[in-house]
C-alpha cells in the first residue's frame, strides 16, 4: 500500500512539473539589450507587454507613444519561439488602431542568457531571413543584456 501511495505522489508531482514547466512562455528576450552597429551604440528594450523601444545615438524610436510622420504610434514586437530560427518582428500600429502600419521581420538566436544575435532587414522588399550569415554585418547585430 505504501509503495502505491509513493508512485501516485511521484506521478502527480511529475504531472505538475510537466504542466507548469511547459506552460511558462520563454522570456529570455525580455529586458534591455545593447549592441554596437556600424560604430553606433544601439539599445533595444523589450518589455513583458510586447512593447519595443529602440534608442540610437540618444534618439528614441518606438515605445507606446512616439510619432511617425505626425501620427501617434506604438511599436510592438512579436516573438515566436516555435520557429527555428526564432522569429522576432517589430510592428508599428497607429495608436487606437488594430491594423499594422509597418513590420520589420527578423530572426534571433540566443548565444547565452545574456547575449543574442539579431538579424533584420529594414528593406520591405526583402522577406524574412531564414538563417544567420556571419558575413552580413549590415543586417546583423550582437546584443548584450544589460543587467540591473
Amino acid at each position: 500500500m505504501g509503495r502505491i501511495k509513493t508512485i501516485i505522489k511521484l506521478t502527480v508531482l511529475a504531472l505538475i512539473l510537466a504542466v507548469y514547466g511547459f506552460s511558462v512562455p520563454d522570456q529570455r528576450h525580455l529586458g534591455e539589450w545593447v549592441g554596437i552597429h556600424r560604430g553606433d551604440t544601439g539599445i533595444i528594450i523589450l518589455n513583458s507587454g510586447n512593447i519595443a523601444e529602440f534608442i540610437f545615438n540618444n534618439e528614441v524610436m518606438g515605445g507606446d507613444g512616439f510619432e511617425v510622420n505626425g501620427i501617434k504610434a506604438v511599436l510592438q514586437y512579436e516573438i515566436d519561439y516555435t520557429k527555428d530560427p526564432i522569429w522576432l518582428d517589430f510592428v508599428v500600429y497607429e495608436v487606437g488602431q488594430e491594423q499594422e502600419k509597418g513590420r520589420i521581420k527578423g530572426i534571433v538566436r540566443f548565444l547565452s542568457d545574456t547575449q543574442m544575435e539579431l538579424r533584420v532587414s529594414f528593406d520591405s522588399s526583402i522577406d524574412r531571413f531564414l538563417a544567420f550569415d556571419s558575413e552580413d554585418t549590415d543586417n546583423t547585430i550582437i546584443l548584450n543584456k544589460v543587467m540591473k
